[in-house]
């Protein structure tokens, strides 16, 4: 009767874990590919976990739980689990985008003109701690100089509750990781194409391998590319830092971008939005537990154009010396909406930072 009663409990708790935790495949509803790099996060944005190469995420949690998905080039996607199974599949449904032509002339160009939104924010312990965004006007040369960086507008929002129950050392580390994008001289998709062992451009769907590590996936459809790539692929999968007896350990970075689609390469004329995901953990030598840090970091092209060096001069001039408010610029209908809770919360608790 003994070993019965202990059989019925285990096949219970077996039941009850499986369903607890499920591996779910999450897929493109229109050519049924996989999606990686997908967030998921539970109604107040906790993040739960992100889709592998594979679109394999694992998911914990009771049934019945909502879940969000997240993925720059998807549709956000709340999903009720009532019984969770290993290899459900959750079917995402691409965003549409409405591209505009970009004309080229027989001028003597030498840079690309972006201006973009961009947004920045971090939580720590899944709570939203600080906040930036703004208007940014990138310059990028055609021919091997750096690329200028001018911000028109910008906000800084900060949780102050959060920040006054930081601990004061003698040596203290400042926890803000949020940033203002820059973009490096080559696209992600031009690095990729250099440095992957393969890159079959014909194909729809490809992983991206380096030194035979899979580090990214690169997706083509009629309308964009979309290229990801996972920055500690080859490190072994994290990055560790110590400074004043403070521990660092980056365990995700993961990059994408997404590109209006062309039958030759891509270059930054093409760039629709680029978004990177940090994962961080640090501690003190003597606190008991790390803390987790997240950081999202967004950029939404909303004009590009080829622009000659001393019409960039005239612009950043003008950008200087202009006095108009940008008030309220983060309304632009052109920009996806923050995730919901967040939004709230950034309304509700964070103020302007002194």
């Amino acid at each position: 009767m003994y070993s019965k009663l202990c059989g019925i409990l285990v096949a219970l708790f077996t039941l009850s874990h499986s369903n607890l935790n499920a591996q779910i495949i999450l897929a493109d509803k229109t050519d049924r590919s996989v999606v990686a790099f997908a967030q998921v996060t539970d109604e107040k944005g906790n993040t739960i976990g992100m889709s592998d190469m594979d679109g394999c995420v694992r998911i914990d949690g009771k049934g019945g739980q909502v879940f969000v998905i997240k993925h720059l080039s998807y549709e956000p996607e709340k999903v009720k689990l009532s019984h969770p199974a290993n290899g459900d599949t959750l079917w995402l449904s691409p965003v549409h985008y409405n591209l505009n032509e970009v004309s080229v002339s027989a001028r003597q160009l030498d840079y690309i003109h972006l201006k973009a939104y961009f947004r920045s924010y971090q939580q720590n312990d899944s709570c939203l701690k600080y906040f930036k965004d703004g208007i940014v006007h990138y310059y990028i040369p055609l021919h091997g100089k750096r690329v200028k960086r001018h911000v028109e507008a910008s906000r800084l929002l900060e949780n102050k509750g959060l920040i006054a129950k930081d601990r004061k050392r003698t040596n203290s580390v400042v926890d803000k990781y949020i940033t203002t994008p820059y973009l490096e001289e080559k696209t992600l998709f031009e690095r990729i194409k250099r440095q992957a062992d393969a890159f079959d451009e014909g194909l729809p769907y490809a992983k991206l391998c380096m030194d035979g590590v899979p580090a990214g996936v690169c997706k083509q459809d009629s309308l964009t590319r979309r290229v990801e790539y996972d920055a500690l692929a080859q490190e072994g999968g994290k990055r560790e830092g110590k400074l004043f007896g403070y521990t660092t350990r980056i365990e995700a970075f993961v990059q994408t971008e997404i590109y209006r689609r062309r039958a030759e390469y891509q270059s930054y004329i093409d760039l629709l939005s680029h978004r990177d995901y940090r994962k961080i953990f640090y501690k003190y030598k003597k606190d008991k537990r790390e803390q987790l840090v997240e950081v999202t970091d967004e950029l939404y092209v909303l004009s590009q154009a080829y622009v000659t060096a001393e019409e960039m001069k005239r612009a950043l001039k003008e950008e200087g010396s202009s006095s108009k408010p940008r008030e309220a610029y983060w309304q632009n209908p052109a920009i996806p909406p923050i995730h919901t809770y967040l939004q709230s919360v950034l309304e509700r608790e964070l103020l302007p930072a002194e």
